[in-house]
């Protein structure tokens, strides 16, 4: 089951490190489906997941022999044809965005109808991310494989990580990084029209891609601690802390970039971040950065986006419902290493 939270999908390894060190070791895993998975895969996860993703669109060309037309996946269609599950769109909680389920043989998966056509084409192979994990593990997989908070948490990230290496393939996805730091929004809306996916699956591949890290800014809390509605108004013009970070601590084995750094902090010098967060508006340029967490001393290329999201909290609730205070992602920095 996909739940509405809306942090980044997982997925590369710290800076100082080759891809598939500490961060995704099975020696860091909790969840015994995730540690077995990278056994039978005989890689680290990253590297697996980036395996799996390859070698389900090649099976599906190999059945199909089709040529893609775009880039866009079309997940429906290989979820209901190829794969022969039943895909419905229907009420559900706020709180879910869709639910897998299996009886009988036959495959369902249940999507939220209230959630936009980009989040319900995540939401479908994210659930398909679950199944081709469970279906390598084997016996296994019918076992409860979260025994823990973080054990739940580690395969919620690793099937994003998987769903947007299926939706934006790596084979196809070569960002222009001179286009990028020229046009960042430009580039952004380009790039997500084309896949079909948020604005925060585009952000955090670009990172993958170039070994690099996001920070994602949020608004201040609200104002009020019970459960009376929060107006967008209200939020938007407090950016200012960091709310989360991609790749996401918990497959690392030291701090990387602390959660709640703010645009005031003095290691962040000279700083385009907290211009671009007073003007909500797109930068990119170069960032100084020293002694942030393990994040080596040195000059970075830096793109600053507006989230298009911010209609939604980080958790996919929208503003204006009654809930308690969450941090409100408005802003995303990609520090990108080495290419200044």
């Amino acid at each position: 089951m996909l739940k509405r939270f809306r942090k980044p999908s997982s997925g590369f390894a710290v800076l100082t490190m080759s891809r598939g060190d500490a961060i995704w070791s099975a020696t860091s895993l909790r969840n015994p489906l995730l540690l077995r998975y990278c056994i039978q895969a005989g890689e680290p996860l990253q590297l697996a997941l980036d395996s799996e993703a390859r070698q389900f669109l090649g099976e599906v060309s190999r059945l199909t022999g089709r040529v893609p037309a775009s880039k866009r996946v079309d997940i429906e269609r290989i979820a209901v044809e190829e794969l022969g599950w039943h895909v419905e769109r229907v009420p559900l909680s706020d709180a879910t965005r869709g639910i897998l389920r299996q009886t009988a043989g036959r495959t369902g998966v249940q999507l939220n109808e209230s959630d936009s056509h980009f989040s319900q084409r995540f939401t479908l192979a994210h659930e398909l991310a679950h199944f081709l994990i469970r279906r390598r593990v084997g016996p296994l997989a019918q076992v409860d494989a979260a025994s823990s908070e973080r054990g739940i948490l580690e395969e919620e990230y690793a099937c994003n990580y998987l769903a947007a290496a299926i939706l934006v393939p790596e084979e196809v996805f070569h960002p222009d990084m001179e286009f990028l730091l020229q046009h960042p929004r430009r580039f952004l809306n380009l790039a997500l029209n084309a896949f079909g996916v948020s604005d925060i699956v585009i952000i955090n591949r670009i990172a993958t891609h170039f070994g690099g890290i996001v920070l994602y800014w949020a608004a201040g809390q609200a104002r009020n601690q019970g459960d009376e509605p929060v107006s967008r108004a209200e939020i938007l013009p407090r950016a200012c802390k960091v709310s989360w970070v991609f790749p996401p601590p918990i497959f690392r084995s030291r701090v990387f970039v602390p959660v709640g750094a703010t645009p005031k902090f003095e290691r962040f010098s000279p700083n385009i971040v907290l211009d671009a967060i007073r003007g909500q508006r797109d930068a990119a340029g170069t960032l100084w950065v020293r002694g942030l967490g393990s994040l080596p001393d040195g000059e970075y290329a830096i793109v600053c986006l507006g989230l298009t999201c911010s209609e939604q909290d980080f958790f996919g609730r929208r503003i204006g419902e009654k809930r308690r205070s969450d941090w409100i992602p408005v802003m995303a920095s990609i520090l990108l290493p080495g290419l200044t």
